[in-house]
């Protein structure tokens, strides 16, 4: 459940949607639950891009990062807007994650006997 939920985090951080954090956070203490965060530990930092302009981005130690963050609206919508899909991501056995990356064609086939919900993220 940790590496869920951590990841769950991650990605709304990084989507800037605090507010539901906070939603999520309340829901799982309105149910029993001891919900922990970190408070986040950033720095400006910047890079050249290809165009030799120099770029400055907020860089976080120790929130993580996920790749192509903004592609995972659906996902996080769904689990925003519904406690009982927030509920079964984080605690049921039958959730899971399966990630790529962005040097792998593979297409992966989510072969299971049970109803289930599906989410596509691109990388």
């Amino acid at each position: 459940m940790s590496e869920k939920s951590s990841y769950l985090y991650t990605g709304l951080f990084s989507n800037d949607r605090h507010s539901d954090i906070a939603k999520i956070a309340q829901t799982l203490t309105s149910r029993g639950i001891e919900v922990t965060t970190e408070d986040a530990i950033g720095q400006m930092r910047s890079y050249v891009d290809s165009k030799g302009e120099t770029q400055e981005y907020m860089s976080y130690d120790n929130i993580g990062y996920v790749d192509h963050g903004d592609d995972w609206k659906e996902f996080l919508d769904a689990i925003c807007e519904d406690d009982e899909k927030l509920m079964r991501f984080l605690f049921s056995d039958l959730s899971f994650i399966i990630t790529g990356n962005d040097n792998d064609d593979h297409n992966v086939d989510i072969c299971v006997s049970y109803p289930h919900d599906e989410y596509f993220k691109v990388n």
